[in-house]
């Protein structure tokens, strides 16, 4: 797939672009430059062509503004492998403002890098800035497009020249939908440290600083014949600690991404296992019912002896007992330590995610558990299961056909769950159990 990337000096507008392009809001937005600092990537489509857009980071060099920006050395090199990944390069300025000294750098920039070029000058919402355009032909840019990222004023005209330099053919394929796994956890746990590290690059700026990334980053890789998008979130504190408005939509966005994936890779702290927030998180997991897999970071960091990971996954499942159905994984993201074990757990999770089981099977199955364990009576009345029915999957979903729903008590119904778990292998996935009652019918063959 054919690569565009936005690059321009802070504030221009890039990520309101990038909006506006995929026709929904995709990159956070805000007034404040340096807001995003992960290059981003999005499938965007024109014309029935589609192409990848990379949204970057904004290029500064005024020592004033490094100062305010701890990052900036990090989003430079984001922007420059972005602008090797790219067959077309389209530079945003900001017209209201005016040609910047630092356009002319950019400008500088990206010529030197031999890709086609097109300038936008975004901002350009009324009649008269577009007679004040004429000075960004200064920068020696042929193809200039005035438009407006808020009103989508001009965009058209720009991604018909875009398609038509990157000479796009209509793809009639059929594509393979990838698995969504969202790598969640609070700040500082090593979220996008696993990002590189399992993508072999550095994808994601990692600093020992919490809360570097902001933005939600995807990147698609094909493992184990299997396409996975991971997509790497925003650490999630407390509600209290909160107080940006940019942090907390990149909280919520992670929050979003959770609810949104097929498989959550929660992020936990070796030095700090399973505390209160992580508690949240995987509260937030199970509630969205959602596979997941556990994974104990910064392991390289802890003391051990014979008796340490027993200790320490004993520790996980007690503070995580809603996530039961989760493995754990003991790895160190930074030293490469079992991270290679990660994409084949991946896969069985959104395998057994995905689970089907023919009515017969399961029907067995329950028959089984029913004898090893049959149901307590109660007030003389015992529960009575006619049959049962798989209803749905993502998560696998079972209806139990009884005499009185009310009767299922809850340890047995987690009773059936584990047994039905045991029985199926489904390891990483949660199960949803439905308790419907009525009338003896004839199941269904």
């Amino acid at each position: 797939m054919k690569t565009v990337a936005l690059v321009g000096r802070p504030n221009v507008g890039k990520s309101a672009l990038a909006n506006k392009i995929l026709g929904r809001r995709e990159a956070i937005v805000h007034d404040l430059p340096g807001v995003t600092r992960d290059r981003k990537y999005f499938t965007a489509s024109w014309s029935g062509r589609q192409f990848k857009l990379i949204d970057t980071g904004g290029i500064y060099n005024d020592d004033s503004l490094n100062r305010s920006v701890d990052f900036q050395k990090d989003i430079e090199a984001q922007v420059r492998i972005a602008l090797s990944e790219a067959d077309l390069i389209i530079m945003v300025a900001d017209g209201k403002y005016g040609l910047h000294p630092l356009d002319k750098d950019v400008a500088l920039l990206l010529q030197r890098s031999g890709r086609p070029l097109l300038l936008a000058v975004n901002k350009m919402e009324t009649a008269k800035r577009d007679l004040d355009a004429y000075e960004f032909y200064d920068l020696g840019i042929a193809k200039i497009f005035n438009l407006s990222a808020i009103t989508g004023g001009g965009v058209a005209d720009l991604l018909d020249e875009t398609v038509r330099e990157l000479k796009i053919k209509p793809d009639f394929t059929e594509k393979q939908f990838p698995v969504r796994v969202a790598i969640v956890g609070r700040p500082n746990a090593g979220k996008s440290s696993l990002l590189n590290a399992l993508l072999g690059k550095d994808r994601s700026i990692v600093s020992s600083v919490p809360g570097t990334t902001r933005d939600v980053i995807d990147e698609e890789i094909m493992r184990e014949k299997t396409l996975f998008r991971f997509i790497d979130t925003a650490g999630i504190r407390k509600k209290a600690k909160v107080n940006e408005d940019i942090e907390y939509f990149s909280v919520q966005r992670a929050i979003d991404a959770i609810a949104d994936c097929d498989v959550a890779l929660l992020m936990l702290d070796a030095e700090r296992l399973a505390e209160e927030q992580d508690q949240k998180i995987g509260g937030l997991i199970a509630d969205n019912h959602k596979a997941c897999l556990i994974l104990v970071n910064k392991w390289d960091l802890i003391a051990k002896d014979s008796t340490t990971i027993n200790r320490y996954e004993k520790l996980v499942r007690q503070r995580l007992k809603f996530l039961a159905y989760a493995p754990a994984l003991f790895i160190s993201a930074r030293e490469n330590i079992r991270t290679y074990d990660i994409y084949g757990r991946l896969k069985q999770c959104n395998e057994n995610y995905r689970f089907q089981s023919t009515t017969g099977r399961l029907n067995k199955a329950v028959e089984a558990l029913l004898k090893r364990h049959p149901p307590r009576t109660h007030k003389g009345r015992q529960l009575k299961i006619y049959y049962a029915v798989q209803t749905g999957t993502k998560p696998p979903t079972f209806t139990f056909h009884c005499n009185n729903e009310k009767l299922a008590h809850f340890a047995y119904k987690r009773y059936i769950e584990n047994q039905l778990r045991e029985h199926y292998g489904l390891v990483g996935a949660p199960l949803k159990l439905f308790f419907k009652g009525k009338e003896r019918k004839i199941p269904p063959r």
